[in-house]
């Protein structure tokens, strides 16, 4: 298949203007790290298919696309190939279930219009159109499109907030998974859950939007478009990045609360340095992600120790790795990491079919890669954590917490309901 791509000069749509659009063929993101806005609008290919079968499947088939790119002679624009952006699972081989419906959490595009505002520059590619004066119209009408059908800023009224499981049986889990790992099954393993919100009305997404925008500055902010609902969520974890010949990865585990006064929040974050526990957590992640990036980069760079990496509401150890780029796609260095050890357990394979046979919910895209990739290898992908499913009035929140020997089972709820807190304040939980 060959596909025609014009790329264009475009006007700076900044979030606000689109923030909150529901319309389903309307995907993007806002990554303030990069200083990067992406909007897709509609679907020139389809690549779902191959995403539902995971980063490899998609590894795979994003290059087989045949494009025909041009680029704007009156600007000066660059042409990048094609953008594809999208999202997967977390399991491509669980079944999907409850909240997600039946169909794969899986969307990966070639929008037939990408805007990107990267660095204060604005511009678009345009896939589909015959020749450039109708690339042109698309454009301008995806600016109208977006801008007609973004959703206004409303009140969300009282909900009904309740879990999907009790509580007392998610810490039955971790006693179980505490109990598993003594026996020498496992050596980590993160269990989730989720709690219902329903509202007397739809959520607005764009009050949604702007709460989340305000309570996590730093966060990568995103709306998915699911097969069921809409995956809204600010996510303080980056994958893997591959830019002008450079990879940048990020390795985040082990967290605790931070605290309003900052005297005692300064504790806090030194506190989780020390914590052994926390430690041997993140030490898990780290190794696991140097182990996938080693053979597949150039230069790689990993600092000795973890950082702290602070979010409106928890402090995480973090550790940034830097390589230079060798010949492997953002993609295929995505499918070597995912999913790490943050999110799934140690070892790998052990811990993923510990999930399918006693998690009692279905992750879908909770906790799996979103993003975008060039044809050319590059792009940058992001973990899903800190989200929403948003269905009407219906919002089903997720969160996970890493299991070590040493786990406390209420500690480990608590944690979870620290990381669902900026999602509940955005939905309008006071």
């Amino acid at each position: 298949m060959k596909l025609r791509v014009d790329w264009l000069e475009a006007p700076a749509i900044v979030e606000r203007e689109i923030a909150g659009c529901a319309d389903p063929d309307v995907v993007w993101w806002a990554d303030p790290v990069y200083d990067e806005l992406l909007v897709g609008v509609g679907t020139a290919v389809d690549g779902s298919l191959e995403a539902a079968r995971g980063l490899a499947a998609l590894a795979r088939a994003v290059p087989s696309l045949e494009v025909d790119a041009h680029a704007d002679p009156g600007s000066e624009v660059e042409h990048g190939g094609a953008i594809w952006l999208g999202a997967g699972p977390f399991d491509p081989v669980r079944a999907m279930g409850g909240a997600w419906g039946t169909a794969p959490a899986a969307q990966w595009r070639v929008p037939s219009v990408v805007f990107r505002v990267h660095a204060g520059r604005a511009t678009c590619a345009v896939a589909g159109a015959t020749d450039q004066d109708a690339a042109k119209r698309l454009r301008d009408e995806a600016i109208r499109r977006l801008r007609e059908r973004a959703d206004m800023p409303g009140v969300v009224g009282p909900m009904a907030i309740s879990p999907d499981e009790p509580h007392e049986a998610f810490r039955s889990r971790v006693r179980d998974a505490v109990a598993a790992i003594e026996r020498g099954e496992l050596q980590k393993i993160v269990l989730a859950r989720s709690t219902r919100a329903v509202a007397e009305a739809p959520f607005p997404l764009a009050e949604v939007l702007a709460r989340l925008a305000e309570a996590e500055p730093n966060a990568v902010r995103y709306s998915l478009p699911m097969p069921v609902g809409r995956l809204v969520g600010a996510t303080p974890e980056h994958l893997v990045r591959v830019e002008n010949g450079r990879v940048i990865a990020d390795a985040v585990a082990g967290s605790t609360a931070r605290h309003a006064d900052a005297i005692e929040d300064a504790s806090s974050a030194a506190t989780l340095r020390l914590s052994k526990k926390d430690q041997e957590e993140h030490a898990w992640v780290r190794d696991a992600v140097e182990a996938a990036l080693a053979p597949r980069v150039r230069a790689l760079v990993v600092p000795e120790a973890p950082g702290i990496l602070s979010t409106g509401d928890l402090h995480h150890l973090h550790t940034p790795f830097r390589a230079e780029r060798s010949r492997a796609s953002v993609l295929e260095l995505a499918a070597a990491m995912q999913p790490t050890p943050a999110v799934a357990g140690v070892p790998t394979m052990a811990a993923l079919e510990w999930l399918r046979a006693t998690e009692p919910l279905s992750r879908g895209g909770y906790a799996g890669p979103f993003g975008w990739s060039g044809l050319d290898g590059e792009g940058g992908l992001a973990v899903a954590l800190r989200c929403a499913l948003i269905h009407g009035r219906e919002a089903t929140m997720f969160a996970g917490a890493g299991i070590v020997a040493d786990s406390d089972p209420e500690a480990e709820l608590q944690e979870t309901r620290l990381k669902m807190r900026a999602m509940m304040g955005a939905l309008g939980d006071a």
